[in-house]
């Protein structure tokens, strides 16, 4: 067998038990006397002698020395083959030792129950002081943002006051352009005339030239002056003795200069008016 087995619980321990402890071969006779010394130093090592065996043999095949004692290293055979257990621990410490032990955890405890109560007031006060300070950042937007919007909005009804105006103006100004149009076309009518009766020779002249039903087609303007284009009908009549014929459609009247004569249709020309 790989360990060898050497009975100890009966010499150490009046309780009855499921199983029995026993050392690995490779445990010295210090190390055995260290464990006799858990049992009459601390009172739960016998306790968790109990509690380990109570469902099999239990072997101790190592040790470990620690600030307050021992841990020593376990295997079971409760399951039918060894295989590692839970440590064994031992506190050897003096009741004295443990007591200043004790106290010194206290103490600890104590100096880390205040620290985190400190730490807990500051960083109440800190996300505190950082809620006022957002708090106060977003008022200070919320109001820039508030002016903001009070400057567009007021931008925009004095852009929609200056659109309706020049809107205003544009359309005084369109009926003033119109009459003026008007006027122009009107008194454009003698030059007109005048150029379509020197384009013809003597004998082909009309008696009489008629413009009607002038209509604008167009403007522009050049600084002070404006060029209208407009169409208009032509009628001619030829003189019978002391009257006039009736109206009718030229065929035999010419183009010139801007006068573009559409005969049967609307004829053209281009009136120039100072403003």
């Amino acid at each position: 067998m790989k360990y060898s087995i050497l009975f100890l619980l009966a010499c150490l321990s009046t309780h009855t038990l499921a199983g029995d402890l026993y050392y690995s071969k490779s445990f010295t006779s210090s190390q055995k006397s260290q464990v006799k010394k858990c049992y009459e130093l601390d009172n739960s090592f016998p306790q968790q002698v109990n509690e380990f065996t109570s469902s099999g043999d239990i072997l101790i095949n190592g040790m470990i020395h620690q600030r307050e004692g021992y841990m020593f290293l376990t295997k079971t055979n409760a399951y039918g083959s060894w295989m590692d257990f839970k440590p064994l621990r031992c506190d050897t410490r003096t009741t004295q030792e443990k007591a200043q032990a004790d106290k010194i955890k206290h103490q600890k405890a104590l100096e880390a129950a205040r620290r985190k109560a400190k730490e807990d007031i500051e960083a109440a006060k800190s996300a505190q002081l950082a809620a006022k300070r957002a708090a106060e950042k977003k008022l200070i937007e919320d109001q820039a943002a508030a002016e903001l919007r009070l400057i567009n909005a007021q931008q925009a009804e004095a852009e929609l006051k200056k659109q309706e105006q020049l809107n205003k103006n544009n359309a005084t100004l369109k009926k003033q352009y119109a009459r003026t149009a008007k006027k122009c076309i009107s008194n454009d009518q003698g030059r007109v005339k005048k150029a379509l009766f020197s384009a013809l020779h003597s004998i082909h002249r009309p008696a009489v030239i008629n413009i009607e039903d002038q209509k604008v087609s167009g403007m522009r303007f050049f600084n002070n002056i404006m060029e209208v284009s407009y169409s208009f009908k032509l009628y001619t009549q030829t003189q019978f003795g002391n009257r006039l014929g009736s109206k009718s459609e030229p065929n035999s009247l010419k183009d010139t200069k801007d006068i573009n004569v559409k005969a049967y249709g609307r004829s053209t020309a281009v009136a120039t008016c100072k403003l």
